[in-house]
């Protein structure tokens, strides 16, 4: 699939067929190249546009990582210690996004491993076998980085309660707000739920 970041575009009818043009954003024109490359006028193709969502920040991600850190150094003991991927982890699974899906029973473990190599927040939990056919239930829970700011935003005060219950200093409300406010737009190809 290619992706074309746009603003505007207007519509031509021309001796030769209909046409749209569209205003693309500057790092979008290597990629409307190999679209044009891909045309030869024979084969047809179909376009889906849907407006563009603002990833979380940068800044919102690493204050994620530094909860994590100082709640895994908090509930640590000698005999048991606890990373910072673990607190993580546990957070995705409390308030992250996820998909409930079919899968053959024979593919679940490849399935699941498959899913979670892409990422620490890659989550795959089989949730059990479906009464009279072939199929598991699996829950697959997304990673923070296809996190918009909204789901960004549960995922940090989730981890943010957890903080202070264990008397951790954290940034205050109007900080948090203005870390989720700073868009990491840069790349849009994130994963689509």
């Amino acid at each position: 699939m290619i992706e074309i970041q746009f603003t505007d575009g207007r519509f031509s009818r021309e001796r030769d067929g209909l046409f749209l043009c569209l205003k693309m954003r500057p790092s979008s024109e290597s990629a409307a190249y190999r679209l044009l490359d891909m045309l030869n006028g024979e084969k047809p193709f179909t376009a889906a546009c849907k407006p563009l969502v603002a990833r979380r920040s940068l800044s919102a991600n690493a204050y994620c990582w530094v909860l994590c850190e100082k709640i895994a150094v908090e509930i640590s003991t000698e005999n048991a210690p606890v990373a910072k991927e673990d607190v993580y982890r546990e957070a995705i699974r409390r308030v992250g996004a996820f998909e409930i899906r079919l899968v053959s029973a024979a593919a679940v473990e490849f399935s699941c491993k498959h899913w979670e190599r892409i990422g620490v927040g890659w989550i795959a939990e089989p949730l059990g076998h479906r009464t009279g056919d072939d199929y598991d239930e699996v829950c697959f829970y997304y990673g923070s980085s296809t996190y918009d700011r909204a789901e960004m935003g549960r995922l940090l005060d989730d981890l943010i309660e957890d903080a202070e219950a264990l008397g951790i200093e954290t940034k205050s409300p109007e900080e948090v707000d203005r870390l989720l406010s700073l868009w990491q737009c840069e790349d849009a190809t994130c994963a689509a739920k």
